[in-house]
């Protein structure tokens, strides 16, 4: 069985169960934090980032760490001015983020990141995992790491349009 079906059995019973990864697979709260903190720690070139939240202090931090090292980074972020804070750490330390809203109900819901996009070790990330302290250390929530070319290409063209059409924080 796979484990994701593990687990949606666990947990439809009410059992406990420590999830699996296999290869490509995080999990909250099992270990979803360290693993997103392995894609983002990674990206040597560029890293967007697409977020609905952003206010976990390990993950933004990082993020900024990786602008300070010089990495492109990119973040789109909804509602940016619950975020002030964690936005000017990014923005101090050299990445870009904009705030994403749409006059017609379009909103961020996204939580996906693209490191190293185009280059042998690119990282594509996409799950249910917001970047706060909740979701990554109290839901149950599933994310998956692949390297595909076709999945990057969707997502980080997505992320273009998101970030050319958000507004500079």
């Amino acid at each position: 069985m796979s484990a994701i079906e593990r687990v949606f059995n666990a947990d439809y019973k009410h059992s406990s169960v420590t999830p699996g990864d296999g290869d490509n697979l995080l999990w909250s709260p099992t270990d979803a934090e360290s693993r997103l903190l392995s894609v983002v720690n990674r990206a040597t070139t560029t890293l967007d980032v697409d977020e609905e939240e952003f206010s976990d202090t390990t993950l933004t931090n990082a993020i900024a760490a990786r602008a300070a090292a010089g990495v492109t980074v990119r973040v789109v972020v909804e509602h940016p001015s619950s975020y002030s804070s964690e936005i000017s750490n990014v923005d101090s330390s050299g990445g870009s983020v904009v705030g994403y809203s749409s006059s017609t109900g379009t909103y961020i819901h996204a939580k996906a990141i693209v490191a190293d996009y185009g280059l042998s070790t690119q990282q594509v990330e996409v799950g249910s995992m917001n970047f706060s302290a909740n979701s990554v250390g109290s839901n149950r929530e599933l994310g998956i790491i692949l390297t595909d070319q076709g999945v990057a290409d969707t997502v980080e063209n997505q992320f273009n349009s998101d970030f050319s059409n958000g507004t500079p924080q």
